[in-house]
Parts: structure tokens; C-alpha cells; sequence
């Protein structure tokens, strides 16, 4: 979908949940094509990632790791290069039972989806 379609999918999904975390690893890069001068204009590209989700008192589905790839084609347009296609794999996904997440320690900063989430406040330079 578009840029718009993709922001309301993502919005109404990660309402679901408490917290998110999704971790990439390194992306392993393999030029398929190459204009007449030797100069790259496609790679293959994959990337293995973890997503981690947490919603306290939800139903198991929503406590859960996965891990997955993006299996991708990349474009070198004008210049840039940019994603042609994307396809998400899934490899596995486990549930993590409320139970045995840690305690976090009182006094401890935490993250939050709002701008008071240490991050403006930074970005602020305050």
C-alpha cells in the first residue's frame, strides 16, 4: 500500500500493545545488477530481525517475541536507493507469559508513546 495505508495499518496494530521493540540485524547485500559501467542499480538484500510485543493483563497473543527476515530488492533511483519490494517472513514466534517477565525496579526510566518519552525531551536539547 501507500505511505498513508501503511500509517493507519501500523497505528491501529501497535494500539494493541503496552510496548514494541523490533531489532535489526546487519543486512546481508548481494548486487544483482549493474548499469553498463560497472556501477550498481539492484541488490538482493536480507535482513533478520526480532520484534518483541507487550500488553500487561492481555491475552497470550499479545506477549509474545518473533523472529523474521525481510527478504528485499533494492533500486538505485536518481541516485538513491530505495526498497522496489519487500517481502516479510516469518520464522518463528513464541509467547512470553506475563508471569515471568522481570519486575522493573522502582525509579527506573521507562518508555512511553507520548511526548513525554525521553526522547522529545532530548531532541529538545533539554
Amino acid at each position: 500500500g501507500t505511505v498513508d495505508e501503511f500509517c493507519v495499518w501500523v497505528e491501529r496494530v501497535l494500539r494493541r500493545y503496552d510496548s514494541t521493540m523490533h531489532l535489526l540485524g546487519p543486512p546481508a547485500v548481494d548486487v544483482v545488477a549493474a548499469d553498463p559501467d560497472g556501477t550498481p542499480t539492484a541488490a538482493a538484500v536480507e535482513t533478520y530481525g526480532l520484534a518483541f510485543h507487550r500488553t500487561a493483563g492481555g491475552p497470550p497473543e499479545r506477549n509474545l517475541v518473533t523472529g523474521f527476515r525481510f527478504v528485499d530488492r533494492f533500486e538505485c533511483r536518481a541516485d538513491a536507493w530505495r526498497i522496489a519490494r519487500r517481502t516479510a517472513v516469518t520464522e518463528w514466534s513464541q509467547v512470553v507469559d506475563e508471569a515471568a517477565w522481570w519486575p522493573l525496579p522502582p525509579g527506573l526510566l521507562v518508555g512511553t508513546r507520548d511526548r513525554t518519552d525521553p526522547v522529545y525531551r532530548d531532541a529538545a536539547g533539554d
